[in-house]
């Protein structure tokens, strides 16, 4: 059946968009499932590269084997 949600899916937790400015400001990042991100790390690990591009920027993403960390630093496409 289908039901009414508070929040538009696609933002981070509690319903607050990422900061997308900040992880994507060329450190290295390490995000924790639970605390920073709640969907699934690889759908994390798309989102940021869908989000990095969106920026025009090249986004370095990698998944822990326990599959509950992502690491990413992204870096700006240089115009060729």
């Amino acid at each position: 059946m289908a039901k009414v949600i508070k929040v538009w899916p696609g933002r981070g937790l509690d319903g607050k968009e990422y900061p997308w400015n900040e992880w994507l400001d060329g450190r290295i990042w390490e995000l924790k499932q639970g605390v920073d991100f709640t969907c699934p790390a690889s759908t994390m690990s798309c989102t940021i590269r869908s989000s990095a591009s969106r920026k025009g920027k090249r986004a370095k993403v990698q998944v822990s084997k326990d599959k509950t960390i992502v690491t990413l630093r992204a870096t700006k496409i240089e115009d060729s």
